[in-house]
């Protein structure tokens, strides 16, 4: 008769993920109790299992079929459309020394209908002390999958005598991949010129640096790259690192500066470099075409009409009609609203020029230094919104043609260079704090410069996903983004 083992399984969080190519934290469930339970694993899973939670042994005697041998048994109910991975370990804390043999063996099987059971890995416990040991790697799919751990002296071999009613203690661990946060697989050390990956910029935050690192991620049914993870100093969420996300590539094109309607030349509000524009009648371009049109995935607003007609100035051309097409094949679609974390500050402090360095500017953006708002301090120092840009900082820090150790300037040709957030011409957040008409960008020569409000360049949205976001798969390749689930 089968003695069904005691099992632990336990969720909690490991801290983070992401490496340079991104490794996991895992959702581990434990429980104290040896009653039946049944938990759930966010929303992704459901785990149950029947009897126990401590393996402890101490009456093990060689058998001739595995299936005579010590069993737990558990399942994982995969709520989701998509395959998740998931980690079967199994924590020793007391085996004996006559046990540390290789006919005291192991086997994991599974099965879709909890009848027919298939092997799926197996093992024995020859010079293993107390330690955790890796039994499989699972790949959950979905509907309910069952599974039979167990444990056994393999009586089919010539066993020692005094294997015979050792004790034997330890605690089966079901893990799910899953992440809120990655800080604890990016690199610590200060990273050379030339470096790839995701390191610390020693201001609390990781960030990926160089031309191509693996920062893919699956999102909105499109693809996205993740910037990093930021503490509560750069978004205002105290105790939470979240993840930056940025489109890839240009999808639309526009003026910074104030919303026009019905304008039929420029007016001076069009060139204000505010992004919120709180001293002006509305807000910037910028902001209402990410925050509005993008963010909500719709051609209208009860504050500007329809956005097939929104217009705006842009240098000598005059007035520009601009079209919607792109902010509703490219906008947030309502059932990924929930993983954006819309009550996020973006700072809308500046500098006078482009010759701040790196480490100054990020000081800057954040009211340091001396810095001030747009327009000499008279308009707004942050805002709240679910959408922004990226700031001068991002964008320079992700150079890998520097190391940490180094400093540029905003100005450097170089900061182009082995950066995979140069695409070109582009909008930053951050305005100019002395000249009221001027707002930060990136040039076709790869460096950070001030540009009037009116000219047209590219905006691509940035937002952060909410702390219990999870990556759930893939390695963060462009061929194996990552997977996010709530």
């Amino acid at each position: 008769m089968i003695d069904k083992i005691k099992v632990i399984l336990a969720i909690c969080i490991s801290t983070f993920l992401l490496g340079i190519g991104m490794t996991y934290a895992w959702y581990t469930w434990q429980s104290d109790s040896n009653t039946n339970i049944s938990f759930k694993i966010m929303s992704m899973a459901d785990v149950s299992f029947a009897t126990g939670n401590d393996i402890n042994v101490d009456d093990l005697a060689p058998v001739l079929d595995y299936k005579d041998g010590k069993m737990t048994s558990f399942s994982i109910n995969n709520k989701k459309e998509q395959t998740f991975t998931g980690m079967v370990n199994l924590e020793i804390t007391t085996i004996d020394e006559n046990l540390r043999v290789e006919d005291f063996k192991y086997v994991l099987l599974s099965s879709n209908d909890n009848n027919s059971f298939t092997e799926i890995a197996n093992g024995n416990f020859k010079d293993q002390g107390p330690q955790t040991i890796t039994i499989k790697e699972i790949e959950v799919n979905p509907g309910i999958t069952y599974y039979q751990f167990i444990i056994y002296i393999d009586g089919n071999m010539e066993n020692n005598i005094n294997m015979m009613n050792k004790q034997f203690v330890a605690k089966l661990m079901v893990e799910v991949k899953g992440v809120s946060d990655i800080l604890d697989s990016c690199a610590d050390e200060e990273w050379v010129s030339g470096a790839e990956g995701l390191y610390k910029d020693g201001n609390g935050n990781c960030r990926y640096i160089g031309a191509s690192p693996d920062n893919w991620i699956k999102f909105n049914d499109d693809m996205y790259r993740i910037i990093g993870i930021f503490d509560g100093n750069t978004h205002k969420k105290e105790q939470e690192n979240l993840l930056k996300l940025i489109y890839p590539s240009a999808f639309i094109s526009s003026s910074y500066g104030i919303y026009n309607t019905t304008n039929d030349s420029g007016t001076y509000s069009n060139y204000s470099n505010s992004f919120k524009n709180d001293t002006q009648a509305s807000p910037s371009n910028a902001y209402v075409l990410l925050n509005e049109y993008f963010y909500n995935k719709t051609n209208t607003s009860g504050t500007y009409g329809d956005c097939n007609n929104w217009t705006y100035f842009r240098n000598s051309d005059g007035k520009q009609v601009g079209s919607c097409d792109k902010m509703l094949a490219y906008g947030i679609k309502s059932e990924y609203q929930d993983y954006i974390e819309s009550n996020v500050t973006w700072y809308l402090y500046g500098n006078a020029d482009n010759t701040i360095k790196r480490q100054e500017m990020y000081l800057c953006e954040r009211g340091l230094n001396g810095c001030t708002s747009a327009n000499g301090g008279a308009s707004s120092e942050s805002i709240i919104a679910p959408i922004g840009l990226m700031y001068p900082s991002d964008y320079s820090y992700a150079s890998g043609k520097y190391s940490i150790s180094e400093d540029p300037r905003l100005s450097e040709k170089d900061l182009g260079i082995e950066n995979w957030l140069f695409t070109g011409y582009e909008w930053i957040i951050t305005p100019s704090s002395s000249d009221a008409k001027k707002v930060f960008q990136i040039t076709d020569q790869g460096l950070v410069d001030i540009e009037s409000a009116y000219h047209s360049l590219v905006l691509r949205p940035v937002f952060y996903l909410k702390s219990d976001v999870k990556i759930i798969n893939g390695s963060g390749s462009y061929n194996d983004p990552y997977e996010v689930s709530l």
